[in-house]
């Protein structure tokens, strides 16, 4: 996958560390609440809920990497909010590589371009490590 880091391309220490986050996700009921784009410079957001109370923090795709700003992502740990972040990012992914792989049906509206959808980071790679 060239637009986002998968397990297939994660040092066994990282492969860890991403499934520990993720299941700690799980267990405290975390889920993607939605997605958007950063008014002024047009950065991909996706908001991720909290497991401690009603709240949520913004996971951003920023340069090719993900950013948090709950108390473990202002540390540059990965917490679950990126973790989750990343696994939706890559069922996104995956999902795009499966409509290209389909055979072609007539287009009623105009062609669609994966590099000009939102969120793609212009055939860079994104990935959740610094």
């Amino acid at each position: 996958m060239e637009g986002v880091t998968t397990l297939a391309t994660m040092t066994p220490s990282q492969k860890h560390t991403l499934q520990a986050a993720l299941e700690c996700a799980k267990a405290a009921g975390c889920r993607i609440l939605g997605t958007g784009m950063q008014a002024g410079n047009g950065a991909r957001m996706i908001v991720v809920s909290n497991s401690h109370n009603a709240a949520a923090y913004v996971v951003a795709v920023d340069g090719g990497h993900l950013t948090c700003g709950c108390p473990g992502g202002r540390y540059n740990r990965l917490c679950m909010h990126r973790a989750l972040a990343h696994a939706f990012l890559v069922a996104e992914d995956n999902a795009a590589r499966q409509q290209t792989q389909q055979p072609e049906k007539p287009a009623t509206r105009p062609a669609y371009r994966r590099d000009q959808a939102r969120g793609y980071n212009n055939g860079r790679a994104i990935s959740l490590w610094r």
